[in-house]
C-alpha cells in the first residue's frame, strides 16, 4: 500500500504488534516492514521484528510489539510492505492478530 493512502498528512512513527508462535528452539522468523519505491521496488527503508530474540516461550502464543520510526525521507508514493520471513527456520513459525497503527 502506498504511505499516502494510509494518511494524507505525513506520519512517522509506527506501531507493529502480532502474535507469533514458535514450537522450538528450531524456528526462527523475522516479521518485517519495508518501505520500497513504487517505480523500481528499490528498498528506501526497514525494519523488522526477530523473533527469535522476541520470542523466549516455546509452544505457545507470545505477544511481540515494536515502535518503528520511519526516516524523514519517506514519501508519500512510496509503497509499504509488511511480511513474515522464515529465515534459515528448521521448524514453522505462525503469525497472527498482525496490527500495525499510525503513532502521529
Amino acid at each position: 500500500m502506498a504511505l499516502g493512502k494510509m494518511r494524507e498528512a505525513k506520519f512517522q512513527k509506527l506501531h507493529l504488534e502480532a502474535w507469533a508462535f514458535m514450537p522450538s528452539d528450531q524456528a526462527t522468523g523475522v516479521v518485517g516492514l519495508q518501505v520500497l519505491s513504487p517505480d523500481n521496488s528499490k528498498q528506501i527503508f526497514s525494519d523488522d521484528i526477530k523473533l527469535r530474540d522476541a520470542v523466549k516461550t516455546y509452544g505457545e502464543w507470545v505477544f511481540v510489539s515494536k515502535d518503528i520510526t520511519l526516516p524523514d525521507s519517506v514519501a508519500p508514493a512510496q509503497q509499504l510492505r509488511l511480511y513474515l520471513w522464515r529465515a534459515d527456520a528448521g521448524d514453522k513459525v505462525l503469525l497472527d492478530d498482525v496490527k500495525l497503527s499510525i503513532l502521529d
